[in-house]
């Protein structure tokens, strides 16, 4: 009942010129006034809020505002927020009715969670979200230190002084601080600019931290050039900031970081690489507990928590994949945790659990190229099955038996050769992939072309949207091409695979597991030319291979067969009543 009369407040508070944000802190900003007033941190009487309000003159209330900002900060960081001028009179009223029938209001930060988030347009991190990531520091911190927006609200969850700082206005923390009784200290700041928490021209060092940083804000490349803090050792001033922002966070932390990451940090190349080779050099990496999409508010991107622990004893590092089901329950459109307290106890204990959990060495770690998607260390007996058979014959990485390309986008010129495009919806089942539905003239791209083209043996792998699929060309007759989503796999001349060998060993089980485990993404998952070339190939005898090549024989022979019965099923089913005029 309280949000909803609230929700009506405010709608009804637009008309004055306020948005929907401006008329919540509007309303709060009295509730806070009302407050400081009862507990007699206002000594004037004639400033308190019950005498002042009684006056309903705007004028007289910005007066009183304006002499009350030289002693209590609320109301000096109102006046820089509100325009309190455009407050009618009419409205003044309506919102000292509302805190009059309002007893017991809703927390500040639940509020702004409900209704922006409700509308979209703001990402903001859940209670539960602040709550399990004060939880994974798992240690007796004396400091909290909270940078970038929204993490100031992990303040509810401890009993430590937090100290933050980040864009957020200082009118939100101080309604907080006032309503919530929260004890944090707050500055308002560009933290990668210029950082607030300097002592001796010197970054403070706090016991720990917990942060949510903002996910893929653009790059500034003065930072690296002008930096006076010494912080930024991957960073080059190049891609998003997100590794910048990390390497903040660890400039000021002495012990412990739960730091919440978007999940493509966890595998994506390039800068994001060398930076987590450079926590597993530093062998700072505790833990990766990847979450499922839709925990936060505003927007579904899935996301990871990094824990960092600086005093590490050990060679190993926690991997949890909080995505199953049993973890899950669904609120709206919003998904929730369930039982962060197990979750919790299940990490203190670096419990082990099929498809679930695994402790996993820091040198396996670097075994994958620093890739830290859970996808490569969280295991199902299935999977172990098939590492056990894979492990019975020698492998190669296929870049050291083929060549790999990632198809790219050739435009339809309207004019020159044809070529057929292929898409991995033109995919044969079995045996080779002979043709396509699309038709694009190529003229001025031509030597594009000669790159791309197609060559008879050459095996497809779609890898982006519908991820997994293969296919093996045959014949060519006319010219074709790939689509942007398909990597190109080019056997070697002096291969020591059969093409039909390696078209076999893809789209089997036990291929389409491997491939699948190399995907990344919710939304659209692919998988990158690095991946596809990493993959190990079983290099099995040429007359083990020559055994495979038979059943792509006997599968080509079986469709047909299938395709055969097909057509008979088809047959009786068209002449269903037709048959009867016959007898």
């Amino acid at each position: 009942m309280f949000q909803k009369d609230l929700e009506l407040l405010i709608d009804k508070l637009r008309y004055d010129g306020f948005s929907q944000e401006e008329s919540l802190k509007l309303v709060y900003f009295f509730k806070a006034w009302e407050i400081l007033s009862k507990d007699r941190r206002i000594d004037n009487e004639k400033f308190k809020f019950r005498n002042s309000i009684e006056v309903l003159d705007i004028r007289e209330l910005k007066e009183i505002f304006q002499k009350l900002s030289d002693k209590i900060y609320l109301f000096k960081t109102f006046n820089n927020y509100i325009k309190i001028d455009k407050l009618s009179e009419k409205s003044l009223i309506l919102i000292i009715e509302f805190i009059s029938k309002k007893r017991n209001f809703l927390k500040f930060y639940d509020v702004l969670v409900n209704i922006l988030g409700k509308y979209g347009g703001h990402y903001m991190i859940s209670h539960q979200i602040a709550e399990f990531g004060v939880k994974l520091l798992n240690t007796n911190c004396f400091q909290l230190y909270a940078p970038f927006s929204n993490s100031f609200n992990i303040a509810y969850y401890t009993n430590k002084k937090v100290f933050a700082e980040s864009h957020t206005d200082e009118l939100t923390i101080e309604i907080i601080k006032i309503l919530d009784n929260i004890n944090i200290e707050f500055h308002r700041t560009d933290i990668l600019e210029k950082p607030s928490f300097v002592q001796n021209n010197k970054l403070q060092v706090f016991d720990c931290t917990v942060a949510f940083p903002p996910m893929g804000v653009k790059t500034k490349s003065f930072l690296f050039i002008n930096d006076s803090y010494n912080r930024f050792k991957i960073y080059q001033g190049k891609g998003s900031l997100d590794v910048a922002q990390f390497e903040h966070i660890l400039a000021q932390t002495r012990r412990k970081a739960v730091v919440l990451m978007p999940t493509g940090f966890t595998f994506r190349g390039g800068v994001e690489e060398k930076f987590r080779k450079y926590l597993i050099d530093n062998n700072w990496l505790e833990a990766i507990i990847q979450l499922p999409a839709n925990l936060l508010i505003g927007t579904g991107i899935e996301t990871t928590f990094f824990v960092i622990n600086k005093d590490k004893n050990h060679d190993n590092i926690y991997f949890m994949n909080l995505k199953d089901k049993q973890f899950i329950n669904k609120k709206g459109r919003q998904l929730i945790l369930n039982n962060i307290d197990k979750i919790i106890e299940m990490y203190k204990e670096k419990r082990e659990l099929e498809n679930i959990a695994s402790v996993v060495s820091n040198f396996e770690v670097m075994e994958n190229n620093y890739s830290f998607s859970v996808n490569r260390y969280i295991f199902s007996k299935k999977d172990l099955k098939i590492k056990k058979i894979l492990d019975e014959y020698p492998s190669k990485k296929l870049q050291d038996i083929a060549t790999i390309r990632k198809s790219q986008l050739i435009e339809d010129e309207k004019e020159g050769i044809t070529a057929y495009e292929i898409s991995p919806s033109d995919f044969k089942a079995f045996g080779f992939t002979l043709e396509s539905g699309k038709v694009k003239k190529i003229n001025q791209q031509y030597k594009k072309y000669e790159t791309y083209k197609l060559l008879p043996n050459d095996i497809l792998i779609s890898t982006k949207g519908t991820v997994g699929k293969v296919a093996l060309i045959g014949e060519i007759v006319e010219p074709m091409i790939a689509s942007q989503a398909i990597h190109i796999i080019r056997l070697d001349s002096n291969y020591t695979v059969e093409p039909k060998f390696l078209y076999m060993f893809l789209k089997s089980n036990i291929g389409q597991t491997l491939i699948k485990r190399l995907s990344t993404g919710t939304i659209m998952p692919q998988i990158t030319t690095k991946e596809i070339r990493e993959l190990k190939i079983p290099i099995p005898s040429i007359e083990q291979q020559q055994k495979i090549i038979k059943k792509f024989k006997d599968e080509i022979r079986l469709y047909k067969e299938i395709e055969q019965l097909q057509e008979k099923i088809d047959d009786i089913n068209n002449n269903f009543l037709g048959d009867l005029g016959n007898e």
